[in-house]
């Protein structure tokens, strides 16, 4: 997902403040090549086709993806490179390193293992964003990522709208606001539906222009990925909406966590039961605020990126200090 890069394009901005060079390896994705050179600029990318394609390029790879890298993994031990896997555990020990950086990790007891808040890889962008307080959001945000492949954007805009016009005080009622990623199938169809449902409409906004958005949001409606854990450092209260069945369990944690409400998998939605939760949930003042509060208490300082690149270093003279500390927050 388009996420993923947003979350490398995160550590590779650290690397390169640090004085490293950095390049990317892609399996031919245009979208992401899209994304990369407007969000890195000049950074150079590869085509990543075998695990010779990886080899004698770096002294420290990343891996970012869900397809088999075993081979590369190996190939690279061989030649002497420093590897690391992120937020995923099947490769556990053919990776130097691997992070889990995202909240919902499940335990995993391995001695080349890192997971949990202090690992998440929140963008400078949003970071730099200030945290408003309640009273000053004026709007509710719909945001299904980069493709949206279930179309949930559209699916869910009018159940969103409803429960909007029938539970808030209308001399407060928020703008309704939704985000057209990049790579949406039918982006004009949708920018049309929306716009007739009274949302305004943003299409492929830059991470700052995002956050700037998310920052202005009592609550939000989303898909589930690494837009989850921005949200949350803005103290934005979600229900996110899984497109793999898969991920349902890891929303389950994030909810078990008092963050957020998990509205399940959206390929199996069921439209009353949807409504319900919004109402129990995005529109419950008390609900807002308890997860507001939970996600500034479960991220620490966002600074994950330092962290890794310490790891990759085999920096043991690591400060944390230099990663920044929780009085940074906005």
């Amino acid at each position: 997902g388009l996420g993923h890069l947003a979350r490398t394009a995160e550590l590779a901005r650290e690397a390169a403040s640090r004085g490293w060079r950095v390049a990317f390896a892609l399996r031919g994705d245009a979208s992401a090549e899209a994304v990369l050179e407007r969000e890195l600029p000049g950074v150079p990318q590869r085509p990543w086709k075998t695990p010779a394609d990886l080899l004698d390029v770096a002294r420290h790879v990343v891996f970012d993806t869900r397809d088999d890298c075993a081979d590369e993994l190996a190939a690279l031990s061989r030649s002497g490179a420093r590897t690391l896997v992120l937020d995923r555990t099947d490769l556990l020990d053919r990776a130097d390193w691997t992070v889990l950086p995202v909240l919902h990790a499940a335990p995993c007891s391995h001695p080349r293992v890192r997971a949990g808040g202090r690992w998440c890889m929140v963008p400078e962008a949003v970071r730099r964003t200030a945290r408003r307080p309640e009273a000053e959001r004026d709007a509710l945000l719909l945001s299904f990522g980069g493709a949206d492949p279930l179309n949930l954007t559209e699916r869910l805009a009018a159940p969103l709208a409803a429960v909007l016009r029938e539970f808030e005080p209308r001399e407060r009622t928020p703008a309704l606001h939704a985000v057209i990623g990049p790579s949406f199938a039918h982006p004009d169809r949708t920018a049309d539906q929306l716009a007739g449902l009274g949302f305004h409409v943003h299409r492929a906004l830059p991470r700052a222009g995002f956050a700037a958005l998310a920052a202005r949001a009592q609550a939000a409606c989303v898909g589930f990925g690494t837009t989850l854990q921005e949200l949350a450092w803005l103290g934005v209260p979600f229900v996110s909406v899984t497109h793999h069945a898969s991920d349902v369990v890891h929303a389950a944690r994030l909810e078990a966590l008092g963050l957020g409400a998990s509205g399940g998998f959206g390929g199996a939605l069921d439209p009353a039961g949807f409504t319900a939760l919004l109402a129990r949930s995005l529109f419950d003042p008390a609900f807002r605020e308890r997860s507001a509060r939970r996600g500034a208490a479960l991220l620490g300082d966002g600074r994950g990126a330092a962290r890794i690149l310490a790891l990759l270093a085999e920096d043991e003279d690591f400060d944390e200090a230099r990663a920044g500390t929780a009085e940074e927050r906005p």
